[in-house]
């Protein structure tokens, strides 16, 4: 291959890995691939099956064309049919029509009569790119199709396919991975914001990587001692300033270590703690190809670190009795409940026997660990709203 054809491999390998971490164009991707293997026509696509058509990327064929052969036209592929018969339809093997059936016999086929002549080919070149495994590989198949007017293909396409299989199979494969781990950080994104937890996701300079909705309205509030400039969370007070930026170098380190600090509130506001700590890139497992990054939770502390229906329902707790458990887990004494509820200490002393005996506690320090274990979820869940 010379210098001008090493160089426009090259710019397809860059294309395709481009695509594989989910960055390039495909349709530019199957183009470059058809004017490698010097084909008028070309497609990468899952063949059906239970799971359903995986991938269609496609260069001169139309959308049309691949939806006729899922829904007719593969219970007639010939050529599919005389892989399988053949042996000769496993992991890279190259095979044109022309080496599966004579052309005299194809043409006179329902499958090149009604499929490919009012698609204008005569010819192909396929491979199986990737089989199904246990790891969620689906099966790709490569084609390329060269029309009436055109000679078949040749040696050096069968050459110049066997030369980028290797990449399309590790292309897929990072693919793959690739989808599993967007897969679980949109399912790690979605956990966050049902939290009514405000939660921020900061590398160690303090650089803003996501907040969920809580955090957002509570720092919209200006309230809170934190604020995000140029992309950057930082503390509004200086003191606070030195003490963020200790925590979060502390939880980039190696080891890897957690802390907290008390914000300091602007005038009239509610204290909030704020606890740091590193999150799974941080990790010495990970090594130096990940940033670490820390994850910062702010607490308020002057109210129940928990929501508490969720508990009342569980053990069935009556209103009152709700009431009563939200004022113990907030601090507050039985006296301070009886007074700022206008009942009795008698009535109170008799709703917390209660919330004993429906808890399975007995003594308030118990019954108050128990039902701060509530997880802190978003109103938009825990209420059904």
């Amino acid at each position: 291959m010379g210098k001008n054809g090493a160089d426009e491999f090259e710019t397809l390998l860059g294309e395709l890995y481009d695509c594989a971490v989910g960055t390039g164009d495909w349709s530019a991707l199957v183009a470059g691939i058809a004017g490698f293997l010097r084909s008028d026509m070309c497609n990468l696509f899952s063949p059906p099956s239970g799971a359903g058509d995986l991938i269609w990327h496609a260069h001169r064929v139309e959308q049309q064309a691949w939806q006729d052969y899922v829904a007719y036209y593969a219970g007639c592929d010939i050529l599919a049919q005389l892989a399988f018969e053949r042996g000769v339809c496993g992991v890279g093997d190259v095979f044109s029509d022309e080496y599966l059936i004579a052309k005299r016999d194809l043409v006179r086929t329902e499958f090149y009569r009604d499929f490919w002549t009012p698609l204008n080919i005569h010819s192909s070149l396929s491979t199986l790119v990737c089989a199904p495994d246990a790891g969620g590989l689906p099966m790709v198949v490569l084609s390329l199709y060269r029309p009436p007017d055109q000679p078949g293909f040749t040696t050096e396409e069968f050459d110049r396919i066997s030369r980028l299989l290797p990449h399309l199979q590790r292309a897929f494969r990072l693919l793959r991975r690739t989808s599993e781990l967007q897969a679980k950080a949109h399912m790690g994104l979605q956990v966050i914001e049902t939290l009514s937890l405000p939660l921020l996701i900061v590398d160690p300079q303090g650089r803003l990587v996501h907040m969920n909705g809580e955090a957002e309205r509570l720092l919209a509030g200006k309230t809170l001692g934190l604020a995000v400039k140029g992309g950057r969370l930082q503390a509004l007070n200086v003191a606070d300033k030195d003490k963020l930026a200790r925590l979060l170098m502390a939880a980039s380190g190696r080891p890897a270590l957690s802390g907290g600090m008390m914000l300091t509130p602007s005038a009239g506001s509610a204290r909030w703690h704020a606890f740091v700590s590193p999150l799974p890139a941080a990790s010495a497992r990970v090594g130096e190809r990940q940033s670490p990054l820390a994850l910062i939770m702010l607490i308020q502390t002057d109210r129940p670190p928990a929501r508490l229906k969720m508990m009342g329902e569980i053990y069935k707790l009556s209103p009152a009795e709700l009431r009563l458990a939200e004022a113990l887990v907030a601090g507050k004494t039985i006296e301070e409940h009886a007074e700022s509820a206008q009942i009795s200490i008698n009535t109170v002393k008799t709703q917390l026997r209660s919330l004993f005996s429906k808890t399975g506690t007995k003594r308030q320090g118990e019954l108050i660990a128990l039902l701060s274990r509530a997880p802190p979820l978003a109103p938009g869940v825990d209420e059904g709203a």
